[in-house]
């Protein structure tokens, strides 16, 4: 449910400011993996590592991180039924919006992907999707940076030093998408701040934020608001949900406390439209706690 991007289609000049940035604020991923206990795994990044991936995305003209519409773009209509663009403004006056952004990195392959993610659990933490961080295989994905309120003119670049995810979502079992989420800690933090992690029981309705491929192919911020199937005892539903690639990873969040209680995970293949996240709970927050001490 992530995206695979293609460089023709996004071909256009870079801006001298967004590559020079990048050289300044990745400075620091080779790759360590790191061997977490047992209940985690784990990787980290040098700052030798980070260098060699603010090259890697200077090489690739950074021409996915230029702002990606004009404020105006926020009145533009969205075939997706129940959601709405979110209009610069807003990002930059709410921190709902604000701390959410993209993750990109590349696959195994060397495939340019991306997920929705947003600060939460601490001002240098940013939670996704463990499937886009670790392949169906057990294998990393690598690369990776985090653009904060991606598509509007105040986003912001941010390095990876290390992720953590649930030792359990290795093992790839049908059991395992109730722990399909995964925290980064990231060089600098959040100027906006970030969400609080809640494992409490979330309220009827949440809001969803973050990209869909079929909206300006992903380059522009969405939002919707649905009442939450709280059956389950290991995960949260949002029925007739049609967002589709690009949304893993995207934050569900209580508006009014501005809690996160998932992230967008996988949609049901009996259901197509039924998408579901993992049910956060104290293990959830324990992961978050080691992610923060440097995984």
């Amino acid at each position: 449910m992530f995206s695979t991007f293609s460089l023709r289609l996004i071909d256009t000049a870079p801006a001298c400011s967004v590559v020079f940035s990048l050289a300044a604020i990745l400075i620091g991923l080779c790759a360590a993996p790191a061997s977490a206990e047992d209940d985690y795994l784990s990787i980290k990044y040098s700052q030798k590592s980070q260098v060699r991936t603010s090259l890697i995305w200077i090489q690739h003209k950074a021409d996915m991180i230029v702002n990606a519409r004009k404020p105006a773009d926020g009145k533009r209509r969205v075939n997706i039924e129940g959601a709405r663009a979110v209009g610069q403004s807003l990002i930059d006056k709410n921190p709902i919006y604000g701390r959410t952004g993209k993750l990109f990195f590349k696959d195994p392959d060397g495939e340019i992907r991306s997920c929705s993610a947003s600060f939460a659990g601490g001002d240098s933490i940013v939670a996704t999707a463990a499937h886009c961080v670790m392949t169906a295989d057990g294998d990393w994905n690598r690369d990776f940076i985090f653009i904060r309120a991606y598509g509007s003119t105040n986003q912001e670049i941010h390095a990876v030093r290390c992720i953590a995810i649930p030792g359990i979502w290795g093992e790839f079992t049908d059991d395992t998408t109730s722990f399909d989420y995964a925290f980064i800690r990231t060089v600098k933090p959040s100027k906006v701040g970030s969400f609080k992690v809640s494992a409490e029981p979330p309220p009827e309705s949440l809001q969803i934020v973050g990209y869909a491929d079929k909206f300006v192919k992903g380059r522009a911020m969405l939002t919707m608001n649905f009442k939450v199937d709280g059956q389950a005892v290991d995960r949260l539903g949002s029925r007739n949900n049609e967002l589709g690639h690009g949304n893993s990873g995207s934050p569900w969040i209580n508006r009014f406390s501005q809690q996160l209680h998932s992230v967008s995970s996988y949609y049901d293949r009996s259901n197509p439209k039924d998408l579901w996240g993992p049910r956060l709970t104290e293990a959830s927050i324990e992961l978050l706690a080691y992610t923060e001490d440097g995984c």
